[in-house]
């Protein structure tokens, strides 16, 4: 186990010891000649429209960050030309705001371990943004994944949390609570702890309409370009795709895995699952849903998957049809993970639909057909139509639904105010708070696992340096970026996890904190050879200083 209270003191006695005055120093020619300039950096950021708390968050971690001589210049980007950057080759900036949505699954560490964490999730259209790669951390995470046992498991994640707060290869800013509104005319709203807080299989049977509506209406500002069930890499299609779609174990609002299209599962052994399948289920063309339809399903995600999808399967040697009704799962090893991740996020679609698609990504112009309880009836980039599939074995209180995309937060809100559309999710927090004073909707705000984090390139100079890593850490202050930007309508992430605080089962109870602020920073930078030179930019050794 890592020693992290010893970690703790070491840090805090190199700030303790160094003269608050250094914190100030500056230094000029031959101190100079020995050091190169840190930064400036570039940080992508979207456009203010898009999301105006978002951008006041990139602006005070810039202005936190250059009080200690780092200058980082914002590049404002149109939100489209923004999301292409993030999915790109993340080696490309050497740092970024970086932020993992939260799902239920993800209350389980196994997602953020094995894409974030890993060394595995490095490379172009994977995950591992901050370019992490430690052996050490990669053993652990690959020993809490075939912990079978809850409770050792757990000391294998206290484990790995501890290492991360040493390390620092992110720094945590806030866990998000996701914001909703909803129109009056449909009642028993029941938020889901994701981003999807509303739109999502389960929340939509537990409304119903207090006047004679039909259809339910969710009102969005983000265009689907295609519906493509076979794109495991765009998020913005997963949304749509998760209510077309179903999985074989459905997670609840705590969490936990209740029956699906499996309605139950049983480990023979550490490395051996049978899942038994419901005998009334069909797709949206009426076709059967069967063990056949799983099997293909997991040898397809396997095969051309990459990212989340691909850690999902990465343990799974063989698929068996037993019978129609029933599916083997063999491992390679144990996988704890397997029930309460995997089989919930992995979405069963129809073999003869797909079998002979040849890259199922490329499908310009997919067949809809689904397994999940709506089905699509017209689909385009700024409206998607949907019907209540009747052979779905849970019931819905409406016949239609429609996802409406508009041009602006403020036209789409406004509909929901006057009920032309049903609901919206995540407004910003300054309209949040005019709505709860609206009587016409209803106000819906969830704690999430979502996380928001400042990302640094760890592969190369200069955050390759540990101690500006958590120099860094100091400075920036995780409760003014909420307080500020965010009007605490988020948490702070003052503990350096990438737990959230309403995950208690898996979240270390006392995380590494870095809160020494500026002043903390520099004397820790000070301390290892850092100086600043006349215009207070940060300069560090080169490398002849270092041999």
């Amino acid at each position: 186990m890592h020693n992290r209270r010893a970690f703790i003191k070491t840090a805090t006695g190199v700030a303790a010891g160094t003269s608050l005055a250094g914190c100030t120093s500056t230094f000029g020619g031959d101190e100079l000649e020995n050091h190169e300039p840190v930064g400036p950096f570039e940080l992508p950021i979207p456009n203010r429209s898009a999301n105006p708390a978002n951008v006041d968050a990139f602006n005070l971690i810039a202005d936190q960050l250059g009080e200690i001589g780092i200058q980082i210049d914002l590049n404002t980007m149109e939100v489209a030309a923004w999301v292409e950057a993030l999915l790109s080759d993340p080696q490309d900036s050497v740092v970024n705001r970086w932020s993992r949505t939260g799902s239920p699954d993800r209350i389980d560490p196994f997602v953020f371990l094995n894409e974030n964490l890993h060394s595995q999730g490095i490379g172009e259209g994977t995950l591992n943004h901050a370019y992490y790669s430690d052996d050490e951390m990669d053993q652990m995470i690959e020993d809490s994944n075939v912990e079978t046992d809850e409770e050792a498991r757990r000391e294998l994640v206290n484990d790995i949390q501890e290492k991360f707060g040493e390390d620092v290869p992110y720094i945590m800013s806030e866990f998000e609570n996701v914001l909703g509104v909803a129109n009056n005319e449909w009642e028993g709203w029941e938020a889901f702890p994701g981003t999807e807080l509303l739109h999502n299989r389960i929340s939509l049977t537990e409304i119903s309409p207090t006047t004679d509506a039909s259809r339910v209406v969710k009102a969005q500002t983000q265009t689907v370009d295609r519906l493509n069930w076979g794109n495991f890499s765009d998020s913005s299609i997963h949304s749509q795709v998760n209510v077309a779609f179903d999985s074989l174990v459905q997670l609840w609002y705590d969490g936990s895995p209740q029956p699906a299209l499996a309605t139950e599962w049983e480990w023979s052994d550490d490395t051996t699952l049978e899942v038994t399948l419901r005998d009334d289920i069909t797709f949206h063309d009426g076709e059967p849903i069967t063990a056949e339809d799983v099997k293909f399903t997991y040898e397809i995600v396997d095969e051309w998957a990459h990212g989340q999808y691909q850690s999902l399967v990465q343990q799974i040697s063989e698929i068996e049809a037993v019978d129609e009704q029933t599916v083997r799962f063999n491992l390679e090893d144990p996988a704890a993970y397997l029930v309460r991740v995997t089989l919930s996020q992995v979405t069963i679609a129809p073999k003869h639909v797909w079998e002979d698609v040849d890259d199922p990504a490329q499908v310009s112009d997919p067949d809809y057909t689904g397994s999940g309880p709506l089905k699509v009836t017209e689909f385009g980039s700024e409206q998607i139509r949907y019907e209540v599939h009747d052979d779905y074995y849970r019931d819905y209180d409406f016949d239609e639904y429609v996802v409406q995309v508009y041009g602006a937060e403020s036209a789409a809100i406004g509909d929901v105010e006057s009920g032309t559309a049903t609901f919206y999710q995540s407004p910003g927090p300054t309209e949040f708070t005019r709505l709860q004073e609206v009587d016409s909707v209803t106000t819906i705000e969830q704690p999430t696992v979502s996380l928001q984090a400042f990302c640094m390139n760890n592969s190369v100079e200069p955050f390759d340096d540990r101690t500006l890593r958590q120099a860094c850490a100091h400075a920036i202050d995780q409760e003014a970026i909420v307080q500020t930007a965010y009007q605490n309508f988020r948490v702070p992430a003052v503990g350096q996890t990438f737990i959230a605080p309403i995950n208690e089962d898996w979240r270390h109870p006392d995380p590494v904190t870095y809160e020494g602020g500026a002043e903390e920073a520099r004397s820790i930078l000070e301390d290892t050879g850092y100086v600043w030179n006349d215009d207070e930019q940060l300069m560090r050794p080169s490398e002849e200083t270092e041999e």
